[in-house]
């Protein structure tokens, strides 16, 4: 039985370094989060996204913006 060796592949990627970083205040830059929906909500996300050509996320902060235009939100407290 031969035993074939395995070519190195190269593969001319740039390579990123991320830096750990605090809570980030900025409201324009997107924050990676889970949540749990309904089933029902999902597919009509789901609908959503391929009707209009848009992804989920967008479709989600859509909605999220309509329901938070307007909304009094009081400042959480700061932490001791």
């Amino acid at each position: 039985m031969a035993v074939r060796k395995k070519t190195a592949v190269k593969r001319n990627r740039p390579v990123t370094v991320r830096k750990a970083q605090g809570p980030v205040k900025s409201e324009e830059q997107w924050i990676r989060t889970t949540v749990m929906i309904r089933g029902a909500s999902h597919l009509k996300i789901k609908s959503i996204t391929y009707w209009e050509k848009k992804g989920i996320k967008e479709v989600v902060d859509e909605a999220l913006r309509i329901y938070l235009k307007g909304k009094r939100v009081k400042p959480l407290p700061k932490k001791k």
